[in-house]
């Protein structure tokens, strides 16, 4: 294959990547009256349930907001009931963060949602297909699992 082809092959998979993103994008995308949480919220929860007791510093640093923002987020969800500070044991001017039983539960429920609705769209492949993705998926962003 010459070198434009491949080129136009590239920006084909480019312009797919966008329309799936979209299309992911609004599935995501919470119905106020269905969900007690805003994207914002989401993001949050999901950072705070992958990793262990997170401080605000790490949201702030890995959402790229501001700490004023981070905190307003997190003091919003906490007085929802879904996350639980802790002093930090070498800080004490520093909390961890952790999801509270209601969180995960609510957070495991809306996760379970969103997994089927992403699901529908690879509901055109085959089962083979579907390994071939993955498979090519995987070597291109490098995981190895």
């Amino acid at each position: 294959m010459n070198q434009s082809k491949r080129e136009k092959h590239i920006e084909d998979i480019v312009a797919g990547f966008k329309g799936l993103y979209q299309q992911l994008h609004a599935s995501f995308l919470i119905e106020p009256n269905s969900c007690p949480i805003t994207q914002s919220q989401w993001l949050v929860l999901t950072f705070i349930a992958k990793h262990s007791k997170p401080t605000i510093r790490d949201l702030r640093t890995v959402l790229g907001i501001s700490s004023s923002a981070v905190t307003q987020l997190v003091n919003i969800l906490e007085k929802k009931g879904y996350v639980v500070r802790r002093i930090h044991p070498d800080d004490g001017r520093a909390s961890m963060l952790e999801l509270s039983s209601r969180a995960r539960k609510t957070f495991n429920a809306l996760k379970n949602r969103r997994l089927k609705e992403i699901a529908k769209l690879f509901d055109i492949f085959t089962d083979d297909e579907l390994l071939k993705y993955v498979a090519l998926h995987r070597k291109l962003t490098g995981q190895n699992y």
